[in-house]
This record gives structure tokens, C-alpha cells and sequence, in this order.
């Protein structure tokens, strides 16, 4: 959370209007203090949202140099101090994290969490369109396989699954070839290799 954003916050809490406003915070989960969970608790209605693009590995990579550890306890512990607090979870699905939806269903599942899917269009290079036949199958295999009780609280779940089932025999090396070679480029960059991250998926386009 910005600290600017948290100085206002700390301003706002202590005047006597913070019992009727209403706060809204969209966090990437990587910064937690009980000076924040203090002054959120002035407010009369607070709803947080996770931005957060995977369980693991996979928003290490996603979101490097972030740890999912870190946001995974920062969660617990917004969850657990904010008594009038509600939370949802946002989760934008794109062809890097594709096969980790199932992990991020029981991630938000595990927290009571409502979680909201999303599904990235630009850049066109990381729309999960652009992935092997083969992975694309292992994706709605998992997805597929998810408990419908872990559903409940889920939205946008079948619109995923639809997209992926019109777009699951369609296949484009060029595109695909095209995506390896910006993830190899920003890999060097930032001296890191997929495979140590998203093993499944750095296999399946090894072998294209």
C-alpha cells in the first residue's frame, strides 16, 4: 500500500466524519502494518481488494520481485485484524498463469474469499490463446476437475472455461514462438528462468 495513500488514510481516521465514510483499497497484498489495520478500523466500512496474478512461483514470476509468502500472510493477517472489513480477491487470467487458476480457486477458497476472475486481452503476446494445444488441454482439465462447492463464491469461472474450450484447438506457432522470445528477452533482463518458476508450462514450449 502506497504510503502516500496511507497518510491520508491516517488523516482522514481522525476526523470525526471517519465513523460514516466508506473505504475502498486495491492491494498488490505485499505491505501489512497493525498501524494500517488501527486506522482502517476508524472507518464505518472498509472493502479491500487483492490484485493478485498467482499462488506461489507463479506470482514470483509474475510479479518479481514480489513473494507470495509475504502477500500470503499479509492477507491473513488484514483478514484476521479488519473486524468491519469485506475482501475480494482480483484475478486476471492470462497464458503465464493459466494452469495456477485451480491453485489461486483453492487459495481464495482457503481464505473465504470472494474471487473475482478476469481475463487479460492486451498485450494479445500473454493472452492464453497464445499456448500449445497440449497445455491449453491441461488447463480445462484442472479446471474442470475444481470441487463445484469451491465455486460458490467465484465469479466469472464459466466464462473462462467457455473461452478456453472455443479457443483450445486453435494453435499458432508464429505466436507462440513470438511469446517465447519476449519471455526469454525479459528473463535475461532479469536474470531469471521461467523453468525455475512455472516448470509445467516452460516444458510444454520447450518442445515448440
Amino acid at each position: 500500500m502506497n504510503p502516500k495513500i496511507i497518510k491520508l488514510l491516517e488523516k482522514l481516521s481522525d476526523k470525526p466524519t471517519a465513523k460514516k465514510v466508506k473505504v475502498w483499497i486495491t492491494t498488490n497484498g505485499t505491505m501489512y502494518t497493525d498501524r494500517i489495520s488501527e486506522i482502517l478500523n476508524k472507518f464505518s466500512e472498509v472493502k479491500i481488494i487483492f490484485s493478485v496474478d498467482g499462488v506461489g512461483k507463479v506470482n514470483d514470476y509474475l510479479r518479481f520481485p514480489s513473494n507470495f509468502e509475504n502477500i500470503k500472510s499479509n492477507v491473513k493477517e488484514f483478514t484476521k485484524k479488519l473486524k468491519k472489513a469485506s475482501f475480494m480477491i482480483t484475478f486476471t487470467v492470462q497464458n503465464i498463469n493459466l494452469l495456477g487458476v485451480k491453485d489461486m480457486i483453492e487459495f481464495a477458497n482457503s481464505n473465504s474469499i470472494h474471487l473475482k476472475i478476469g481475463i487479460l486481452i492486451n498485450p494479445d503476446y500473454l493472452h492464453f490463446n497464445v499456448l500449445p494445444i497440449n497445455t491449453k488441454k491441461k488447463a480445462l482439465e484442472k479446471l474442470l476437475d475444481v470441487e463445484k462447492e469451491k465455486l460458490k463464491h467465484v465469479t466469472n469461472f464459466e466464462s473462462l472455461v467457455s473461452q478456453l474450450k472455443l479457443g483450445i484447438v486453435n494453435q499458432d506457432l508464429n505466436k507462440i514462438n513470438a511469446f517465447k522470445s519476449i519471455i526469454s528477452k525479459r528473463d535475461s533482463y532479469r536474470k531469471i528462468q521461467m523453468k525455475n518458476f512455472v516448470p509445467e508450462l516452460a516444458e510444454d514450449l520447450r518442445n515448440y
